[in-house]
């Protein structure tokens, strides 16, 4: 099939605010068959590396006429209304200073900053900077139906948008700023995360999910980069440039979007879609927040979709009968059979959700497993300090201090019982107990490799080398393959052991050193994109 006769039916269904976007499959499909997953791979329609760029409010930008290998899109106004919240004057840029850059790409940028007029002064937001001239007929309704989405919900886990207004030249929105940054960095440096931290993660997720839903709205863009953390280690559902609205439980989507690793059977084959795929969505983040890595993923984008249709998914044999039952019914191929089709309560009575009280969990009573070691209001530790760095450009405002970036350099996951002084004193004294607790399961042999890696004195450490020939790691074939009884009761020394080990090992100068977070295979997945669609983080508020 000609590419150009798969592309009409999209843009025709995406520009045009008069047609019907939910149409029968085959309206797509000249030969009334479902589209082939090799023409899928080769198409770019709302793959994951064109949504990379942020959708963001657009008020009366015209689109001009588009001309795709001879298929005309005529032209209109995205009519979209100024908003201001209640109890709150009218903004405009001139009301905000501009403190730090979170975030760039193509076409624009992301701001902290603070309002400096208003009932509101003093206030932090980030500001999400678009240039019109460079958005894409797509970008430009995503860009409305983001801001119209963003305008009808309110959610404690839920991004929240408090203006959004025009210039002649740019857009903007203004949101909250979460300085714990988003759930795919913490991923990307703890690889995994504890069954606890997953359980917290995902009972915040279907709480926002099952009020968006019963908005009639369909997410489609569920993954760890649309997934911000407050102060307090709360998560924000954000970026809702894919999202579907509304759309009542008998109705269906046939669009073919997203991000290919996270999208539900029925996305993959276009054989239509409903809230049901958020689900799929939603057990494709707990299998990578538990194991590291995803359920389906081929070296290509037509291998990842063919496991998506076909693959027999193995469980992992270190995560609990509670978690692999879970993932189990949210891995069905049949959406009607998919636990969450017939609403949150089924997810929510789950066994693996049975210690979650659902009432303090919306009521954000329940403790986050983890907080962002940020110190002022308008710290950035937890952004990408690429950008952070970075003096905003016509900025009214001071340069941003260095001082703060180096004072919590290596601080980044403090717990939040721990202070820094009473960390720094426990590296200081060299003193590791190896006779209590969890590690009385552990062998003698592999309490005296980690006593050697973690020798006070950095010349006594093993270099590498001397680490892979050392016994317990030689003859690792021998060891008993059995669970840590108190793993699960105290699983925090289980992972802050390994953190010191591999940091012992960067630190010593005749060690091979460990690359950065980046360079993991879970990062480098994401920055598989092509040079234009390099647009990670920059504009996910």
């Amino acid at each position: 099939m000609p590419l150009a006769n798969l592309t009409v039916p999209w843009n025709q269904q995406h520009v045009s605010e008069q047609q019907t976007p939910d149409v029968d499959p085959t309206d797509h499909h000249p030969d009334n068959h479902p589209l082939s997953i090799s023409a899928m791979a080769q198409s770019n329609i709302d793959m994951d590396n064109n949504h990379s760029s942020s959708s963001i409010n657009s008020a009366a930008c015209t689109v001009n006429s588009n001309v795709n290998n001879g298929c005309v899109v005529d032209s209109h106004e995205i009519e979209v209304c100024e908003l201001v919240r209640d109890g709150h004057e009218k903004a405009d840029p001139s009301h905000f200073d501009l403190l730090k850059v979170l975030g760039q790409g193509s076409f624009g940028k992301v701001f902290l900053v603070r309002k400096v007029v208003g009932k509101d002064k003093g206030t932090l937001y980030a500001m999400k900077v678009l240039k019109k001239a460079t958005l894409k007929v797509r970008d430009r309704v995503r860009t409305k139906t983001e801001r119209n989405i963003l305008v009808d919900v309110e959610h404690p886990f839920i991004v929240r948008l408090h203006y959004a207004f025009q210039t002649e030249g740019k857009l903007y929105l203004i949101l909250d700023f979460l300085r714990g940054g988003d759930l795919f960095s913490r991923l990307s440096k703890e690889v995994m995360f504890t069954e606890e931290d997953v359980k917290f993660y995902l009972a915040e997720l279907a709480l926002a999910l099952d009020h968006i839903h019963k908005l009639g709205i369909i997410y489609r863009d569920l993954k760890p980069e649309n997934i911000l953390l407050d102060a307090d280690g709360h998560m924000s559902l954000t970026d809702f440039g894919l999202s579907k609205q509304p759309l009542d439980d008998t109705k269906t989507s046939y669009s073919f979007c997203g991000t290919i690793e996270y999208m539900a059977p029925e996305v993959v084959n276009r054989q239509g879609h409903s809230f049901a795929a958020d689900w799929w969505s939603f057990g494709v983040l707990m299998f990578e927040m538990l194991t590291g890595a995803l359920p389906f993923q081929g070296v290509n984008r037509k291998e990842t979709m063919t496991q998506i249709l076909k693959a027999k998914l193995g469980m992992p044999y270190n995560i609990s009968q509670d978690a692999q039952a879970l993932l189990r019914v949210l891995f069905k191929r049949n959406p009607a059979n998919r636990i969450g089709s017939n609403g949150v309560e089924e997810i929510k009575s789950h066994p693996f959700f049975s210690s979650i009280d659902w009432e303090a969990l919306y009521r954000k009573e329940v403790v986050p497993p983890f907080k962002p070691a940020v110190s002022r209001e308008d710290d950035a530790f937890c952004f990408d300090s690429e950008f952070t760095c970075k003096t905003p450009r016509d900025s009214p405002g001071l340069p941003p201090s260095a001082n703060a970036h180096e004072l919590f350099r290596g601080f980044s996951f403090v717990a939040p019982g721990d202070t820094a002084s009473d960390i720094l004193n426990r590296i200081g004294l060299g003193f590791v107990n190896v006779d209590n607790g969890i590690w009385t399961h552990i062998s003698t042999e592999a309490k005296d490799l980690v006593l050697r890696m973690l020798h006070i004195d950095p010349h006594r450490r093993p270099t590498a080398a001397a680490i892979l020939k050392y016994s317990w790691i030689a003859n690792r074939h021998r060891l008993p393959q059995k669970y840590l009884p108190e793993a699960v009761i105290d699983p925090l020394s289980l992972k802050t052991a390994v953190a010191e080990t591999y940091k012992a090992m960067s630190n010593n100068p005749r060690s091979p050193h460990i690359g950065p977070v980046v360079m993991s295979e879970l990062a480098r997945r994401r920055t598989q994109a092509k040079p234009g669609d390099l647009f990670f983080f920059s504009l996910k508020f």
